[in-house]
């Protein structure tokens, strides 16, 4: 039998500073301040809660973040231009090997259930 998606969970990034535990979405580290890191690994987390919240959702869609080739400011996945600097994300920005886009990863993964 196949099996079946019951949704998305968020996953977590650990802290390089402190190795404090943070969900996939926070950008900044919940026990020390540090701005989550460009080469962030996610992990699962503890606990697999399905994501229900409408904002959390729309942003597992949009997919991993773009962090500006210009300024280095972390951007939404969708965004075609830099909200710090008003840099081009475009095709131009990436075709010119800037590596903006995060490599691979999400900070949600799908939450498979057994046998349906």
């Amino acid at each position: 039998m196949a099996k079946g998606s019951l949704g998305y969970v968020e996953l977590e990034w650990v802290c390089p500073f402190c190795g404090g535990r943070n969900p996939g979405r926070v950008k900044v580290c919940g026990n020390c301040g540090a701005a989550q890191p460009k080469d962030v690994q996610f992990q699962q987390a503890a606990q697999n809660v399905i994501v229900t919240d409408a904002e959390a959702l729309e942003s597992i869609k949009v997919g991993p973040d773009i962090h500006c080739p210009f300024c280095g400011t972390r951007n939404p996945g969708n965004a075609a231009t830099c909200s710090r600097c008003g840099g081009d994300h475009g095709a131009r920005g990436r075709s010119a090997g800037c590596g903006c886009a995060r490599s691979g990863g999400s900070h949600a993964g799908c939450h498979v259930a057994g046998r349906v």
